[in-house]
């Protein structure tokens, strides 16, 4: 949830506009809706451009490519105080317009500070969080900008990375707390940003700014501090190579798609990881003998997270319960002791939600985090991390990542508890992925359908729960259609008065359970709602159906995930329909850095 780069070099640089554009391009897939671009001429001038818009039509009107200076800021914020407008892009400057600066995550006393500013004299231009910082640093700026930083910080509450610098002066100064940040060094320039993706075009000599650090850099130079001691921080830069080709879109329309396409791959490399991995057994040892064991998650996350529970209640006969991230310290923070497992699942191991339920566990509880970035906090942080190896994902909602982390799940019901014949099922997976992807025209009948129609309901009955879930998420994130996830037992105790003629409901079904799922469409269909149903071929869960989408395989515990796929291709094809863009749905980020 918004990114900000920044790069400094000695003389002015005709490319510099492109160089913070190209930066910017990377950092699309955090979720954004204004964009900005800052830079520091040669004689000390500032020129800022921004606005609310895509990056590419805010370039096509505002030229950022054209831009040139000796150093410069990006910024894609996601809008939380204050509406997407000019006002509240970033780059904010200070009263005197000297200092240039811009941040990503949340100033939670942001009413009090601006408040107390305005009372000192302040002339604030917008309402955002991030304008508050550079007057605040301003306030106590008497020539020295890493003191002036380091007195503000104290000031601040919330999770958050900031940049800064005096137009007059070569130096930028930046501050993490809680927020990803790292650290470029190049031959001739110094760069930092909210996300590696941002760098790598620069630089693969990387270093990671810690919590509570402050860096001071410039083109040629940098030192790092501990905030709350003032000591220097010696730390060696990595060497991080990117797979560049996992940046662009290659062939495909959208990174959506691409990543779909991606899914029989990926599964099949973590599922050869898996079968040797010391992480998974470490943490099958430590299921065990644990209390109780807690799925910790957000989003798709979350319902990776409920499968999960499905999985080793069915197959291992292992206790565990999958909790919201944002319902975790209200509902079970007071009951957890040392004694019980939780476990952290985060694509991109920056969501503030599942951070928060880290921070207060008890003291000395070993922490686990099931993590698709390693170079993310929930990574760093915990005690074992086992990487989900989806991938760069660059489309917002979740595709690769979440098949992944339910096949986490599903390996570790197996190696508990042992089953030849799923066994199979799950090594010939990528293969039945591959089918299903490449039989997309299938889920075109229903795209039709789901285009015209309003709003509905997704449902499933038993380990289908979470995929219907998923589903239902998938819809309302890519086509903007209220589609409620139920457990389609639980339908007729209210929700059913919502139907009426032709309301669109799709169910997820295996054929185990059908006779079950039979009497639940018949409580729908009696009301004249609509049908639509993804399963295993069956004649009589067809005939119900207004549109029936066949699935390769029957086996129950495959069928979860398995199951998704279609939906995934579904949304897309009706997106495409809709004239909606599927990597960046409106209002959301691919990591949320906010309560």
């Amino acid at each position: 949830m918004c990114g900000f780069f920044a790069i400094s070099f000695k003389d002015e640089h005709k490319e510099l506009g492109k160089i913070l554009f190209n930066a910017g391009k990377r950092l699309l897939y955090r979720g954004y809706d204004t964009a900005g671009v800052a830079v520091v001429k040669e004689n000390g001038s500032l020129e800022i451009r921004k606005d609310a818009g895509k990056l590419d039509e805010l370039n096509e009107r505002l030229k950022f490519t054209e831009m040139k200076g000796k150093k410069g800021i990006i910024q894609l914020r996601w809008a939380t105080f204050g509406t997407p407008e000019e006002k509240n892009a970033q780059p904010h400057t200070d009263c005197k317009n000297t200092l240039i600066g811009a941040h990503n995550g949340n100033i939670v006393n942001t009413p009090e500070l601006r408040e107390k500013l305005i009372k000192k004299g302040h002339k604030f231009k917008g309402e955002n969080d991030g304008e508050v910082i550079l007057h605040l640093v301003e306030d106590y700026y008497h020539g020295n900008l890493l003191e002036a930083v380091k007195k503000a910080c104290k000031d601040i509450d919330g999770d958050y990375a900031f940049i800064i610098g005096d137009s007059q002066k070569n130096e930028f100064v930046s501050v993490k707390k809680g927020s990803t940040l790292f650290l470029g060094i190049g031959d001739k320039s110094h760069c930092i940003g909210s996300d590696l993706s941002a760098i790598y075009d620069i630089t693969e000599r990387i270093k990671r700014i810690e919590d509570g650090e402050i860096v001071v850099f410039t083109y040629d130079r940098h030192e790092i501090y501990d905030l709350k001691t003032g000591e220097r921080v010696e730390r060696e830069p990595e060497n991080i190579k990117l797979k560049r080709h996992e940046m662009d879109k290659g062939a495909y329309a959208h990174y959506f798609i691409k990543e779909i396409n991606q899914i029989p791959d990926v599964a099949e490399n973590y599922m050869f990881y898996l079968d040797k991995a010391k992480e998974l057994k470490y943490f099958i040892d430590k299921l065990k003998d644990a209390r109780n064991v807690y799925f910790v998650g957000a989003g798709s996350s979350y319902y990776a997270g409920i499968l999960g529970s499905y999985f080793l209640s069915r197959v291992a006969r292992v206790r565990s319960s999958a909790v919201p991230a944002s319902e975790f310290n209200e509902l079970i923070a007071p009951v957890v002791t040392r004694d019980d497992l939780v476990l952290f699942i985060s694509q991109s191991g920056e969501t503030k939600d599942v951070k928060n339920v880290f921070d207060i566990l008890p003291h000395g509880m070993e922490k686990f985090a099931l993590v698709n970035n390693t170079a993310s906090t929930l990574a760093i942080k915990s005690d074992i991390t086992i990487p989900v190896r989806a991938g760069l994902e660059i489309a917002v909602p979740a595709t690769k990542t979440f098949i992944n982390e339910v096949l986490f799940f599903l390996y570790t019901a197996l190696k508990i508890s042992p089953d030849p014949e799923l066994f199979e099922s799950l090594k010939a997976l990528p293969d039945t992925f591959k089918n299903v992807i490449k039989d997309r025209e299938l889920v075109l009948p229903l795209a039709e359908e789901l285009k015209d129609k309003g709003d509905g309901f997704t449902l499933g009955y038993g380990m289908m729960y979470g995929t219907a879930l998923e589903a239902s998420l998938k819809i309302k994130e890519v086509i903007y259609k209220q589609y409620e996830g139920f457990y389609s037992g639980e339908f007729k105790h209210g929700p059913l008065s919502c139907i009426e003629p032709d309301t669109p409901a799709l169910f997820l079904s295996n054929r185990i359970d059908k006779h079950f799922v039979l009497s639940h469409i018949n409580e729908i269909l009696t009301r004249k709602g609509a049908i639509y149903t993804i399963a295993p071929y069956d004649a009589s869960l067809k005939k119900v159906s207004r549109v029936f989408i066949p699935l390769p395989d029957d086996h129950p515990y495959i069928l979860p995930v398995l199951g998704i796929i279609p939906v995934y291709i579904l949304v897309y094809e009706t997106a495409l329909q809709m004239n909606y863009n599927p990597d960046f749905p409106r209002n959301i980020s691919k990591t949320i850095t906010v309560d």
